[in-house]
């Protein structure tokens, strides 16, 4: 449930997606593009085998699109944008937060047969977002008793 693959629908500035890997790859799209607003509805495995089909056309600079911004993939606000990603998955379905909130002690680790950082959440941030995630989870979890 952790996965980005793992279907676990979320809204995030008003836009509804089937799970984190959707998000991901949408934002590799420009918005004009009929592949940008597709990933919003297909699975994670769809929309990465669509970035894969798609990565000869789309070079431009580097670049992710999100609300009519333009954003260095990687960069401080790309990596902001995607970390709000995940931050609404787990405030928007429980059980996936409560998987998370099951790791407390325990060592997160990014494990992919193959990485693939033009189209991916880069591991070492997807894993320092999820383990902050989870400690703000467990504060609040204990402010609240």
């Amino acid at each position: 449930m952790l996965s980005n693959l793992h279907p676990t629908p979320f809204v995030i500035d008003e836009i509804r997606m089937i799970c984190m890997e959707s998000f991901v790859q949408s934002l590799n799209f420009p918005e004009d593009d009929w592949r940008h607003v597709a990933c919003f509805e297909l699975s994670g495995p769809e929309c990465k085998a669509m970035m894969y089909e798609a990565q000869g056309i789309l070079s431009e600079g580097g670049l992710v699109h999100w609300k009519g911004r333009k954003m260095e993939r990687g960069g401080s606000e790309h990596l902001a944008l995607l970390r709000r990603g995940l931050e609404a998955k787990f405030s928007q379905f429980e059980m996936v937060r409560e998987a998370l909130e099951d790791t407390l002690g325990m060592d997160l680790v990014y494990e992919a047969p193959e990485i693939d950082y033009f189209c991916s959440y880069p591991p070492s941030e997807f894993v320092t977002a999820l383990q902050e995630i989870r400690e703000s989870i467990v504060k609040e979890m204990r402010e609240c008793t």
